[in-house]
């Protein structure tokens, strides 16, 4: 094992802001056995760091990672001076877990898990993406893992009788809940229940690409790499920077896709998910909500997304009731536009004219209940 020992000297009146910097930058390093923060009684400057590793390239790997690197940025303003650094080979204690094979024979821990999965590669690529671990390709379906924390190791199954109503449902930990919760339906997967307040954690259960139902959880404030507010200023990230396991630590960020999305202002946005998704089988993709109820939702029909929020006056965002109409139409292009129409009408959509054919299309258009127009539709094949 590798192990180091600093002393670091924060600026004055700066010590409590660096440990948080600190603190916050540890989560999710491979290879980290123990990393103590802690604060020195006799010196309010002063801050000793405890690390222990399963080696020196576990260590020197870490300094490659997103968090650690944006630790290292947001601290060393705070950073007055480091005093001593000490080299050590730690060899065990109380508390210290030793590297290698043994952090899975722990008596009484969880240590291998088998997962149900109807496509090993499909889920395999769920699991880590959404979740960071490591996986390996045996054979054609022999799909192992490790999870991001050592502890646990595994293999996907199939076929084997799907947990769609578990009687052990597993929680897994993850560092912003809302990303996770995006992440897990961009990869195959659905949300069951969206993230809720229980006592200081966020809570999400959703569906791995099987069915098979998993919860995941965050400690402390909601927080989302997605900077999101649910009146104003969403800002949705077409790419994270996310440490990639297979390579090493190394930090690698996607290129965002050019697209345009139309934003739905409207009064009572919770109901309005409901009632697109009894209208058009939309899903929902991500959703904030505060307390009082508002949310801001992203939609997917068939792929085609939109967005929708409560109207903010506020913020010069108007539903078309407190206008009395829209400025705009939605154009919703499909397969079957007679049965999509009257699908919405059954959900409480109002005809605005038939489905007819005109001008090269077979289309028609409704009035959803929260006053915008869509022309479902599609071109006239000749």
């Amino acid at each position: 094992m590798h192990g180091l020992i600093v002393k670091i000297t924060a600026v004055e009146g700066k010590r409590d802001e660096l440990i948080a910097i600190l603190l916050q930058g540890t989560r999710d390093m491979p290879g980290c056995l123990s990393y103590i923060v802690a604060r020195d009684p006799a010196d309010a400057t002063t801050i000793w760091v405890t690390e222990v590793w399963d080696d020196q390239a576990s260590h020197t790997a870490s300094m490659s990672l997103a968090a650690v690197q944006e630790a290292i940025a947001g601290g060393k303003p705070l950073i007055a001076r480091f005093e001593q650094r000490v080299v050590t080979e730690p060899v065990g204690g109380h508390g210290l877990t030793t590297a290698g094979a043994n952090k899975i024979a722990r008596h009484g821990g969880l240590s291998y898990l088998e997962i149900s999965a109807l496509d090993a590669q499909q889920s395999a690529a769920f699991y880590g993406q959404v979740l960071g671990w490591r996986t390996e390709r045996r054979e054609a379906n022999d799909h192992r893992f490790e999870d991001a924390t050592g502890y646990l190791i595994g293999r996907w199954v199939s076929p084997r009788a799907i947990s769609q109503e578990p009687g052990w449902l597993p929680y897994f930990y993850v560092n912003h809940i809302d990303d996770a919760v995006g992440r897990v339906v961009e990869h195959g997967g659905e949300i069951v229940k969206t993230p809720y307040p229980e006592g200081n954690l966020w809570v999400a259960t959703v569906r791995d690409p099987a069915g098979n139902v998993l919860g995941l959880w965050q400690a402390g404030p909601r927080s989302s790499g997605r900077r999101a507010s649910t009146r104003e200023g969403v800002e949705p990230v077409a790419a994270d920077c996310r440490s990639s396991q297979a390579g090493g630590g190394t930090s690698m960020k996607s290129p965002a896709a050019v697209s345009v999305a139309p934003w739905l202002s409207l009064r009572n946005g919770a109901r309005a998910v409901e009632f697109y998704k009894a209208a058009f089988g939309a899903k929902e993709v991500y959703r904030v909500e505060d307390p009082a109820g508002s949310v801001v939702s992203r939609l997917s029909i068939e792929g085609a997304e939109f967005w929708l929020s409560d109207e903010s006056p506020e913020h010069a965002n108007f539903s078309p009731e407190s206008l009395g109409g829209g400025t705009v139409k939605m154009i919703l292009t499909v397969a079957d536009p007679d049965s999509i129409f009257a699908t919405a009408v059954a959900a409480g959509a109002r005809e605005v004219s038939p489905v007819q054919e005109g001008h090269g299309w077979r289309v028609g258009r409704i009035v959803d209940p929260f006053g915008h127009h869509w022309e479902i539709g599609h071109p006239v094949v000749t």
